[in-house]
């Protein structure tokens, strides 16, 4: 068991490698009332199509990452939800684009039964045949909902258009041809695969003994036995530069035009620590740019070039990264006029001491986050997931400067390679 503690935040986690290839790491939480627990793999709705080590393709339907989740909480015909509230405790899980989290909470100090029910339900795949056939029917329900969403829309219509090959150019649901034709044959392919313990990761905030809980997980994961593990990768075409769509527009049942714009670029950068960093940095910049920290903010709400909907948000995976701009507007060449000048004259903007206090927000948003059993579990369970550690990852934002902030922006041409997606009012 490794001790990791950090003076500066007076925090503590343990980290421990069961024989099975599991890594537990578990958070000090002596004073806290509650309890939280989740099991991370590091597969999510981008990994659809992979290759194993010895190069065998596994190519599944898009959406079965997401669609296992549902099914895993059927564990051998038990409602898993029902037994987590009978036992005292809440219990979700979410499927991202990189990894799927199953986890509970409890204020109760008896947690163990809810954690030896998650272990269980996740390492041992007892889905009933004909509970397949009715998911599917709950999935596209839900697929359905969200694609009479125009926000949703909007902003994954708009991702959809960016890529050519890379899983972006599918819905993290899948689409409703996709979730027809997943087998119980595919879904159980895919958790052969994805859910071996070698790559997965379970994070805990707990108030109770350390060395007693490592006991306990050891003990009810020394009841399963596993098959030799076997790395996948993500097996797509190389993603070139240029967007697949540059316009698209649609007509929905909305009150007000919904416009969005989507820049793509590839950034180099495969190291997760790299990226983190870099995350970080961008946060930084659309705020100088964008947000109320900017003197002509009031101005551009005065003007209607924005409204409370106004939304910036950037992704980076390895390689490439996306920034979606979007808002209400009715004329989308003047909307894009607006938000390409900020960019291409954001030197005005990058001013040191609005910098140096958009650090310190993200600074205290960090550290507060220490403060919260399930965000610690949650949020820096998929850090550490991602390789990052969580003492580094707020220490790399202390360290950061304005330089690094410009040498970046300087390395990356964001405007270049653009797409529009306009929802339009019937």
């Amino acid at each position: 068991m490794l001790k990791t503690y950090n003076k500066q935040f007076n925090e503590t986690y343990y980290t421990k490698k069961l024989d099975n290839g599991l890594t537990v790491i578990l958070f000090e939480k002596a004073n806290y009332h509650s309890n939280f627990f989740t099991l991370i793999t590091p597969y999510g709705s981008n990994d659809f199509q992979q290759v194993d080590a010895l190069g065998n393709a596994i190519h599944l339907p898009p959406g079965v990452a997401h669609f296992l989740e549902h099914r895993m909480f059927d564990y051998a015909g038990i409602d898993v939800m029902e037994r987590f509230s009978e036992l005292g405790s809440s219990s979700n899980a979410s499927t991202g684009y990189d990894q799927t989290q199953y986890y509970f909470s409890t204020t109760s100090d008896d947690f163990k039964e809810s954690l030896e029910l998650l272990i269980n339900f996740v390492f041992n795949l007892k889905i009933p045949e004909a509970t397949v056939e009715k998911e599917k029917g709950i999935i596209i329900e839900e697929l359905n909902m969200y694609d009479g969403m125009a926000d949703f829309k909007l902003y994954f219509g708009l991702i959809k258009n960016l890529y050519h090959h890379l899983p972006y150019t599918q819905e993290i649901g899948g689409s409703i041809e996709s979730v027809s034709n997943t087998t119980l044959q595919q879904l159980e392919t895919a958790y052969k695969y994805n859910y071996h313990p070698e790559q997965m990761f379970l994070v805990g905030a707990t108030n109770n003994n350390i060395e007693e809980t490592f006991a306990f997980i050891e003990s009810t994961m020394s009841e399963f036995t596993f098959a030799p593990y076997m790395k996948m990768s993500r097996d797509y075409a190389e993603e070139p530069l240029h967007v697949r769509i540059a316009e698209e527009s649609v007509v929905m049942d909305i009150n007000s035009q919904k416009v969005a714009l989507g820049y793509k670029f590839k950034h180099g950068i495969s190291d997760v620590l790299e990226i983190d960093k870099m995350e970080i940095l961008f946060d930084i910049y659309f705020d100088l740019l964008f947000s109320a920290v900017n003197e002509n903010y009031q101005t551009w709400l005065d003007q209607q070039l924005i409204n409370d909907y106004f939304d910036v948000e950037v992704s980076l995976d390895k390689d490439f990264g996306h920034l979606i701009i979007s808002g209400e507007h009715d004329d989308l060449d003047r909307f894009k006029e607006f938000v390409e000048d900020i960019l291409n004259n954001d030197e005005q903007y990058l001013i040191p001491d609005k910098f140096e206090q958009l650090k310190k927000k993200f600074i205290g948003r960090a550290i507060m986050a220490l403060e919260q059993p399930a965000t610690i579990a949650q949020v820096y369970g998929r850090n550490i997931a991602n390789g990052v550690d969580v003492f580094t990852s707020i220490e790399q934002l202390q360290d950061l400067s304005l330089d690094d902030l410009k040498a970046l922006i300087e390395r990356i041409n964001l405007v270049d390679n653009s797409a529009t997606y306009t929802i339009i009012p019937r």
